[in-house]
């Protein structure tokens, strides 16, 4: 009798905990859900503008709860692995600062200069088409300056220039919903598996267009950020006048290092991304109500 009330005693603790990470998985999930939609609200908090791949999203409900799900997925993933659980406000905030959430992204001018050739906005396989024609671009002048003297850099700058000059000057891109820069050795030599089973062996342009593929790379790559952070160095913030502040703990700051490297860090960036964070919550007082008009 008395192991008969101790069992259920164990049984109903395990089900009031699992009820309990349940409840907070669910409101995890809504929360970051809410804050993805959020940061394409208008000021007002009424309107919903989100572009991705030429066009307009049309259910962004459900575009929205597909990022969520792949960043909750990616950070309990890595987070198993390595120990290091990212925030996941701090990756929906570097989405919407390199690409407003748009997986096809190549840049603002490239878009333009491409929608007014095509004569329509560009969906992501002429974007793909656009970038591989720039590679083969390069490709066809240097074959064709092997063996026209010294000077091969003008040479192919010159043939380039008759050829294709859209592309002169362009010596690389940054790709995709996180931005990264492409090609490299460094995402040639990349292997990622996602939570959801999908296998990359090497990282291709095409994957870097994939909100998945990408979104997995960028919490891999903040974890990793933020052990090198708090092995190796601190960061500092200033006051506007220039004046040093206070340093930062290695979870404030470490994940500006997307933007410039593991071995520099932007300030700049800091703010940027801390001007999100602050977004979210404005927006979600706004869009639950507690304010009436925009304090923009």
């Amino acid at each position: 009798m008395r192991f008969l009330k101790f069992f259920l005693c164990i049984c109903l603790l395990l089900f009031v905990a699992g009820s309990t990470l349940g409840d907070e998985s669910i409101e995890r999930e809504e929360e970051l859900y809410q804050d993805m939609l959020n940061l394409h609200r208008s000021d007002s908090g009424r309107y919903l503008i989100w572009h991705e791949c030429g066009k307009r999203v049309k259910d962004q409900e459900g575009r929205a709860d597909q990022y969520t799900k792949a960043i909750l997925a990616s950070i309990d993933d890595v987070g198993r692995k390595t120990g290091v659980y990212v925030d996941p406000k701090i990756v929906r905030a570097i989405l919407f600062r390199e690409s407003s959430d748009n997986e096809c992204s190549i840049g603002k001018q490239e878009i333009n200069w491409l929608s007014e050739n095509l004569g329509h906005a560009p969906d992501k396989d002429d974007v793909i088409k656009h970038v591989k024609k720039w590679k083969g671009a390069y490709s066809e002048a240097k074959k064709y300056c092997r063996g026209k003297g010294t000077d091969t850099t003008e040479c192919r700058r010159d043939h380039v220039r008759k050829n294709n000059s859209h592309y002169l000057g362009i010596k690389g891109w940054d790709i995709g919903a996180a931005q990264y820069r492409w090609p490299t050795r460094a995402l040639s030599n990349r292997s990622v598996i996602t939570p959801f089973g999908k296998v990359v062996t090497k990282i291709e342009l095409e994957h870097l267009m994939d909100y998945e593929v990408i979104i997995h790379m960028l919490v891999e790559d903040l974890a990793k950020n933020y052990t090198f952070c708090k092995e190796n160095h601190k960061h500092a913030i200033h006051s506007k006048w220039g004046f040093h502040v206070r340093y930062l703990e290695p979870e404030e700051g470490y994940w500006a290092h997307h933007h410039v490297g593991r071995h520099r860090w932007s300030e700049k960036y800091y703010n940027h991304i801390q001007r999100h964070l602050k977004r979210m919550v404005k927006m979600k007082s706004i869009s639950s109500g507690k304010l009436a008009v925009s304090t923009r």
